[in-house]
């Protein structure tokens, strides 16, 4: 909903004669399988909520701005006379043109403190995609790391039961101790434990890459 209100102020600027800054492509997609982190970053600089946010600022300065600029312009009084000029024996018209300039000052006055604020909000549009950016950034490695850890549990998992079925084998023919089977089957639990454990840490941090990147406000029902 933010980015559709940002899409009506700038299009009122631009019928007011106001050039919107060009913004780049933005995906309206991402494949996770193949995610990288250029991608998650255009992604969220296009969707998430803080960015949302920080454009509307943007565009409501914009559109103040371009208010008090019109007001800026020269806007004569006109008035219209009418008398009777006995001199000449007849009716006499003419029209008054009148400058309030002090209006014009205080109007120039408000242009410059719109115009300030304009450039604040650029700044301020700029420091929330820098924290995006890193956030981004932090919720992706993040990400990545769970997977990797998946696939190291599940190599190790794969080991032990390898040492598990050879063992088994070894305690059938005499040749290992109860034990040592039994040390391996506590091993193998342990390992099948850290390997869900892993992969539920897989799923939170995908819920929290998703949720910095704005693939919630990107995919609702109203957007689709």
């Amino acid at each position: 909903m933010l980015f559709k209100s940002i899409g009506l102020i700038l299009l009122l600027l631009s019928v007011g004669g106001y050039a919107a800054p060009d913004t780049p492509q933005v995906p309206e997609t991402l494949d996770f399988e193949t995610l990288t982190l250029e991608g998650a970053i255009a992604f969220a600089l296009g969707h998430a909520p803080a960015i949302a946010q920080a454009e509307l600022t943007v565009a409501l300065a914009e559109l103040s701005l371009k208010t008090t600029q019109l007001w800026r312009r020269l806007i004569p009084s006109f008035t219209f006379h009418h008398g009777y000029n006995p001199i000449v024996g007849e009716s006499r018209y003419w029209i008054g043109l009148s400058l309030d300039f002090n209006r014009i000052w205080e109007e120039d006055d408000k242009a410059k403190v719109a115009k300030l604020k304009w450039l604040n909000t650029q700044r301020y549009r700029k420091t929330v995609q820098n924290r995006v950016i890193l956030q981004v950034t932090q919720s992706y490695y993040d990400w990545i790391a769970a997977h990797k850890q998946v696939e190291l549990m599940e190599d190790q998992l794969s080991t032990q039961l390898k040492l598990q079925a050879l063992q088994k084998l070894q305690f059938e023919s005499g040749q290992a101790q109860l034990s040592a089977v039994l040390n391996t089957l506590d091993a193998t639990a342990t390992t099948q434990l850290a390997l869900i454990k892993a992969q539920a840490s897989v799923k939170l941090q995908e819920l929290t890459l998703k949720s910095d990147i704005g693939w919630d406000q990107a995919n609702e029902p109203m957007n689709q």
